[in-house]
């Protein structure tokens, strides 16, 4: 059975091209710049993934890969819908071009506790839904919390949005499932934005969960990390 991927002469994968292929614990594709859907859906045996210069995980490329336990991909630029779907070992993602989160690209990744993709601005509906190791989460551009974006996330306590604008929470149903609806998690915000957030369309509901972010601050600024200390 085949259980490596190693071509490093190739450049792109196609349809449903390895899906399936429940032996392969390895890729090695560092030429490899664009996947077509559904190219790795379903290996379950894998766990390590080389693609350095991928730059969009397409639809289900990696749905079902639950024994994936990490993924680091620094060219990508969009995870689409339902990329990561399942992947139920994966506990920490580094997208650092990233921008966009499609439909559902991490929906029922239940062990994942880390996410690194600081540049990330958009994210669809159900992206994060049934991530319930996930603690917090920090998106500095973030422009809008989609529908069930992160629905029964059940351990999420702190929301950190660092953006000096608005950010929009597009429904209430965004955090069903979480401590933030049960009240004891908490949304991370600019101190001049909070009585606004306090009154906004949706946000109301929370109102009693915002923090000045600045308060909670190694550096007392809302571009510092949160100081465990104060929380």
């Amino acid at each position: 059975a085949l259980t490596n991927v190693n071509t490093p002469n190739v450049t792109k994968i196609g349809t449903y091209a390895f899906s399936k292929c429940s032996g392969i614990t390895n890729i090695n594709l560092p030429n490899v710049t664009s996947t077509e859907a559904y190219a790795f859906q379903g290996c379950s045996a894998l766990t390590s993934v080389n693609m350095p210069l991928l730059k969009s995980v397409y639809v289900n490329v990696f749905d079902g890969c639950k024994n994936l336990t990490s993924i680091s991909l620094p060219n990508a630029l969009l995870v689409q819908n339902y990329g990561f779907n399942g992947c139920t070992s994966l506990t920490s993602i580094d997208f650092p071009l990233a921008s966009s989160f499609v439909k559902s690209s991490f929906a029922g990744c239940s062990a994942l506790t880390n996410i690194n993709a600081p540049l990330v601005k958009s994210l669809d509906t159900s992206a994060f839904s049934g991530c319930k190791a996930l603690p917090s989460i920090d998106f500095p551009l973030l422009i809008s919390v989609p529908a069930n974006g992160f629905y029964n996330c059940s351990v999420l306590n702190r929301v950190i949005l660092r953006k000096e604008t608005m950010v929009t929470l597009s429904n209430k149903s965004a955090f069903t499932g979480t401590p933030v609806v049960s009240g004891t998690g908490y949304i991370y915000v600019p101190r001049a934005l909070v009585e606004t957030y306090k009154a906004a369309t949706n946000w109301s509901t929370y109102a009693a969960q915002f923090r000045a972010l600045e308060d909670y601050t190694v550096d007392g600024t809302i571009t510092g990390a949160l100081d465990e200390s104060k929380i």
